[in-house]
């Protein structure tokens, strides 16, 4: 038995996934399958860390030594040849956060600012809470799988109103890891047109074989306009604790960056977040290889199930991420009406495809990183709520 099949109660934790369906606008008795964190303990390194901490019993500002950027930096060698300086690192509180400082640091009102969609939808909403315009370039659909149109990429870049491109790899929610001939086109077209690229590479560590994560800092090579964004909140299910590393090569950028950081007043981190941040690329390799094991034994069990028993519904390839994308499209019915047999029906609350942009009709976004027992009974509840339509 594996350690991530153990139930653990999140219900009156505070939990905004278990506990706020109510004052979200859902029935109080949906299980949540929606927002990306997942239903597994932190590695037991983070937690001896954390309670280590707690029972000193202080927790004043705190700033993170040389042990913490070591940590990162070889984390980010090691596992993807990427050669990061302790001078390059910015810590936010979160990877949006950081979006939305950029869209601000890098572009006036007015602007656009490119994306590739569907795709998760902070990517909109920093954009047009700042005043600037999404340039949206759909992903092409087929086949079951999602690609870049890398025309359409280059007519969005070719604007002189474009100076941004916000990238996310792995892509969430299709679940694609963009390869190196996608990116080195991206890195070419931004250095053609001179926009700066921002990547959320937030479930970097979350990639499946054969697939391999390459980050746009080792991709990027020649041009250093860009920013990759890390976290170590999904993998190691430590969102709450918000602590972001970001990373950023040139010197003007990451000055720029750091200016907008000091006109909202925001300084020191999260001491708990920060420890927990360094135990987790220091101590927690093997936490991520029995994760990623079971997650993919999840999203093989989910795939052979609907297969069998709901064939209407198509499951997209999961290359990364624990987020599946799933097209109900061949049922012919509305969104809404999708999303009321899974709510209404099923007493599940999913992701709706539209949430991450008009491409994602007909498609529901579903978190399979939970205990497989607990999977397996949302599909069984899924397939009895559509075995009627």
């Amino acid at each position: 038995m594996s350690k991530f099949d153990h139930i653990i109660d999140r219900y009156n934790t505070n939990s905004l996934k278990y506990d706020f369906n109510v004052e979200r606008g859902k029935p109080a008795d949906l299980f949540p399958l929606w927002v990306a964190d997942m239903d597994f303990k932190a590695s037991d390194e983070i937690l001896n860390r954390l309670h280590q901490q707690i029972d000193h019993g202080i927790f004043g500002y705190s700033e993170p030594k040389d042990e913490y950027y070591n940590a990162l930096t070889t984390w980010f060698k090691e596992e993807y040849d990427f050669e990061v300086s302790k001078d390059w690192i910015v810590k936010m509180p979160g990877v949006v956060p950081t979006l939305a400082l950029a869209v601000q640091a890098f572009t006036n009102p007015g602007d656009h600012v490119a994306i590739l969609s569907p795709v998760y939808y902070p990517f909109y909403t920093v954009v047009k809470n700042n005043d600037r315009i999404v340039e949206d370039v759909p992903l092409i659909y087929s086949n079951a799988s999602y690609s870049i149109d890398f025309e359409l990429l280059e007519n969005a870049f070719a604007l002189d109103e474009t100076k941004l491109f916000l990238l996310c790899n792995p892509h969430n929610p299709v679940g694609r890891v963009w390869k190196e001939d996608e990116l080195n086109k991206i890195v070419e077209l931004a250095k053609t047109y001179q926009v700066t690229v921002v990547s959320d590479e937030i479930h970097m560590d979350l990639v499946y074989k054969p697939h391999k994560h390459l980050s746009f800092g080792v991709a990027a090579k020649d041009y250093d306009q860009w920013i990759v964004a890390t976290a170590a909140s999904k993998t190691f299910n430590v969102a709450g604790l918000q602590v972001a590393n970001i990373i950023i090569k040139n010197e003007h950028l990451r000055d720029k960056f750091k200016k907008q950081i000091s006109k909202i007043g925001y300084s020191q981190l999260n001491v708990l977040g920060l420890l927990a941040t360094q135990e987790a690329y220091k101590s927690s390799k093997s936490y991520v290889y029995e994760l990623k094991d079971y997650l993919y034994e999840n999203y093989k069990a989910l795939k052979a199930y609907i297969e069998k028993h709901i064939p209407y519904i198509k499951v997209l390839p999961l290359e990364g991420t624990y987020l599946v994308w799933l097209d109900f499209s061949a049922f012919g019915l509305s969104e809404e009406r999708i999303t009321e047999i899974l709510q209404k029906d099923a007493k599940l609350w999913l992701h709706h495809g539209t949430l991450f942009g008009p491409t994602g009709q007909g498609f529901q976004r579903i978190n399979i990183a939970l205990p497989k027992s607990k999977l397996l009974e949302c599909l069984e509840k899924i397939k009895n709520a559509f075995e009627k339509e």
